[in-house]
């Protein structure tokens, strides 16, 4: 149980954290159709995240973007994408590094304008190229189809880097939320052996935020351990452990997999994976996965850096904005980036 210290009270966060367990018991439970839920979920998420970022948000003259359409199934459908760059870059030279980001809301729900915001900060803090992708969602579209939409935006932004005023021998990063962590290990894993990567660039980076990437069945017993977060933090504000476990179904997998849930993936073969920047929270029911995927990596040999939020819930950067804890979160995952940037071979803290 090396990790439940991490699930302590925060002087700051505590008081504020009864107010967000109060305002979640008090919401609606249930909609009239999954639709209805959706659009309900979408919009607070949209709305919180755009409160959070207001103060930091660059002005639309610093930063451009653009919306693009993805082909996928051999073209028979297209998920929408965003671009942006900043201003301040020369058009036609690409000299960027590319961020492939996937929004959160455990594969159910979510769109790109949850994190809109956001990637127009990294975008101009850190002058590289981000792409936002919208992702086909579960359950309609169950998986795989999730993760095979999110492989082929990757490509896609790689084959089109230079339109993008991107380079990926800059660095080419990927990058999520919560369920949009889901598609990294397995994107950079599958990257290994496709020969398209030696063409368009190799993946220098995993970006991973409050990662929710291991299924609570699929934990080997080497970690097993470890693995206590679901149970500690059951009723953790913003996710319990019982939403965690009503979405598993949800995502129509069947028996968990390698790519599905990170850990069952043997070390040998994680030898030359893309390192990882993680931020967990203490107070997360997900917490564990990240904690444990980094512990993987780094047993595999490849460089995997954590920051942890004692006594912070999942999504509370978002919820409580002003807080010290969240502005460190925030200016954390700069510096994660940064360090990933750099190109570490064997650093891991």
């Amino acid at each position: 149980m090396a990790y439940n210290h991490l699930a302590q009270s925060d002087p700051e966060l505590a008081p504020l954290l009864a107010t967000l367990a109060s305002v979640q018991d008090n919401a609606p439970s249930t909609k009239e159709t999954f639709a209805q839920a959706r659009e309900h979920v979408d919009s607070v998420m949209v709305a919180s995240a755009r409160a959070a970022y207001a103060s930091r948000t660059p002005p639309k003259h610093a930063v451009n973007s653009a919306d693009h359409q993805i082909a996928v199934d051999d073209g028979q459908v297209h998920i929408q994408a965003r671009s942006y760059w900043p201003a301040s870059a020369t058009n036609g030279d690409p000299t960027l590094p590319l961020l492939v980001w996937f929004h959160g809301g455990g594969l159910i729900f979510g769109n790109i304008e949850m994190d809109d915001d956001l990637l127009r900060i990294l975008s101009v803090d850190l002058q590289l190229v981000a792409v936002n992708v919208e992702y086909r969602l579960t359950p309609e579209h169950p998986w795989p189809i999730p993760l095979h939409d999110a492989y082929a935006a990757v490509k896609w932004a790689a084959t089109n880097a230079t339109t993008l005023h991107a380079d990926t021998s800059k660095g080419f990063l990927l990058g999520g939320v919560s369920g949009g962590c889901l598609f990294l290990p397995a994107i950079a894993h599958r990257a290994l052996s496709d020969p398209f990567f030696a063409q368009h660039g190799k993946i220098t980076g995993q970006v991973l935020q409050i990662p929710s990437i291991v299924h609570p069945d699929a934990v080997p017993d080497e970690y097993q351990a470890n693995f206590t977060s679901l149970e500690q933090n059951t009723h953790a504000p913003l996710l319990t452990a019982k939403q965690v476990r009503e979405a598993l179904p949800l995502h129509g997998a069947g028996p968990p997999n390698p790519e599905y849930s990170v850990l069952m993936r043997p070390l040998e073969a994680l030898s030359g994976l893309a390192p990882a920047y993680i931020q967990v929270c203490g107070l997360d029911p997900v917490r564990d996965g990240g904690l444990l995927y980094a512990a993987h990596l780094r047993a595999a040999g490849v460089p995997a850096r954590v920051d942890t939020y004692q006594g912070a819930p999942h999504g509370f950067h978002v919820a409580l904005p002003e807080t010290r804890a969240a502005r460190k979160f925030d200016g954390d995952v700069e510096e994660g980036i940064r360090w990933l940037l750099s190109r570490p071979e064997s650093e891991s803290v």
